[in-house]
């Protein structure tokens, strides 16, 4: 097994701190309904992510992670919400609709939620020389550290506070591109965590931050203490990883995990119908995506397109003269650089520096494999070959981690920022509020709908805009369409509401 320390040192708001020194920001990004949008609107989408990774240089790290929703939790946040004379039938009623619905599809549901994470850079710290002094200065001071050469590592409280600004000034920055909000500190503590516990429900300590000594200028984290978050049982195999962990009742758990990279992906993708992120909600088992990119400018780019393309060419010389076959990945290879050359020129456009990781989790091995070949052979039919990289499976465990570096190199790929942003990071089929009522499920892996009557009167949710009080309900004959209002006026009057009901033909009284 190859051995990587455990990359974070310290964590304290959104901010996660490695052990090379570096810090990095995180943000949960909100969700974007896409399902029902037409091509117009997702074309506005696209060019709103075409900004994201072509206008800002800093390291990224992408998360799409799936959560297992806890029906249960859901409506006791909901009942604590309940007004008006009606609050214990529609306490009685959220009830009763739990208790079915752990019957029908378990007590948990998948859903996605998607984070984004910054490498932050200091700008404003100093100027000219002075800035690379002090670069310099705490390059050598953290590699001094690391190899326990300066005593234990520390974090001077002026980073602290000029990283925390960066990480705002930087969540300000993108939001019109993708809206985000930064993470609390146990939200921190679980993104971290739940590497650790993924069959499982991570137990979050609430409140609770790496213990530091502190002094007037500084920051000393007890790493032991930050240890206690991967305290698990690990047993790495060739191409996937077997873990073990207690659960809240004492039993052991076990979770079977291959990792897999993309091989290839095509440096064109077509928009919309490729969003090669978002239809990972169509598939009907739990996967997590990880991708870290870095931005090269275009002169750069160009630079390493020239010789990629030569290396490429030399390879075709070198088979001719010695009456080789030339591989059709060599012409392809050619044939590509050429063609992305030609786009740099016209657009001054950046490379983007991409790695893209999937992980497959699951109970048993035999699900876990048959998951894998099937991720496979859907990702296939999209032109993207993916692999599972014989000894490389730890390093890729830790790369999921948030605040890590990349660890697996062989798996790079040069790509203009328009297949970034044609994967629509951020979208989901998502409908409804956050809690509320149920009314039914959502997609293949049958994500609970909840309604909230009273809500879009309010005007309060986050990353939406009322501007009309108004519902139509359209279908065919016999489609649900008296049932289904009828059900929202009963739910409406449930939560407080008084409705008064216009029927000119009956079909309330039908339904």
């Amino acid at each position: 097994m190859n051995q990587v320390e455990f990359p974070v040192k310290y964590f304290h708001d959104n901010l996660i701190f490695n052990q090379d020194g570096s810090c990095w920001a995180y943000y949960e990004a909100y969700g974007i309904p896409y399902e029902f949008k037409g091509d117009d609107d997702k074309n506005t989408l696209f060019m709103r992510q075409l900004g994201l990774f072509w206008n800002y240089e800093e390291e990224k790290h992408l998360l799409m992670i799936p959560v297992y929703q806890n029906f249960k939790e859901k409506a006791d946040e909901f009942k604590e919400t309940v007004s008006g004379e009606l609050k214990e039938l529609a306490i009685d009623h959220t009830d009763d609709v739990v208790h079915e619905l752990e019957r029908k599809f378990g007590k948990n549901a998948v859903e996605y939620r998607y984070f984004i994470g910054v490498k932050l850079k200091v700008r404003h710290i100093q100027e000219g020389l002075k800035e690379m002094l002090y670069t310099a200065f705490h390059t050598f001071k953290n590699t001094a550290e690391q190899f326990g050469l300066l005593g234990d590592t520390k974090i001077l409280k002026t980073d602290l506070e000029m990283y925390k600004r960066e990480a705002s000034a930087f969540r300000n920055k993108i939001r019109k591109h993708l809206a985000v909000r930064s993470l609390e500190t146990n939200e921190t503590q679980w993104i971290v965590l739940r590497n650790f516990y993924r069959t499982l429900e991570a137990p979050v300590t609430a409140g609770w931050t790496p213990p530091v000594v502190d002094d007037d200028s500084a920051i000393f984290p007890n790493q032991e203490s930050l240890l206690r978050l991967t305290e698990s049982e690990i047993d790495v195999k060739g191409r996937h990883i077997e873990m073990s962990q207690i659960g809240s009742d004492g039993l052991e758990y076990p979770a079977y995990m291959s990792f897999l990279s993309a091989s290839k992906i095509p440096y064109t993708m077509e928009f919309p119908d490729q969003e090669w992120m978002y239809m990972i909600q169509n598939i009907d088992f739990p996967i997590e995506l990880s991708i870290r990119t870095e931005n090269i400018n275009h002169r750069k780019a160009l630079s390493k397109l020239n010789k990629k393309k030569k290396d490429l060419e030399d390879q075709e010389t070198h088979a001719r003269e010695n009456s080789q076959t030339v591989g059709l990945n060599v012409y392809e290879g050619v044939q590509e650089a050429t063609e992305l050359q030609a786009l740099i020129q016209k657009t001054r456009m950046p490379l983007v520096k991409t790695s893209v990781s999937f992980c497959i989790c699951a109970e048993d091995l035999d699900t876990m494999r048959r998951n894998t070949n099937s991720l496979i052979s859907i990702y296939r039919e999209m032109m993207i070959e993916l692999v599972r990289p014989y000894g490389d499976q730890f390093l890729l465990f830790n790369e999921f981690i948030p605040g890590a570096r990349r660890y697996v190199n062989d798996y790079i790929h040069f790509m203009e920022p328009g297949v970034l942003a044609a994967g629509m990071f951020g979208a989901t089929e998502d409908l409804g509020d956050n809690i509320g009522f149920y009314i039914g499920t959502t997609g293949i892996l049958n994500k609970a709908v909840y309604m909230t009557p009273s809500l879009a009167a309010t005007n309060t949710v986050a990353n939406q805009k009322t501007s009309a009080l108004s519902v139509a309900v359209t279908g065919s004959t016999g489609s649900g369409k008296s049932f289904g209002t009828n059900l929202i006026v009963y739910l409406a009057v449930l939560g407080g509401a008084q409705t008064l009901i216009v029927d000119p033909k009956g079909g309330a009284t039908r339904s």
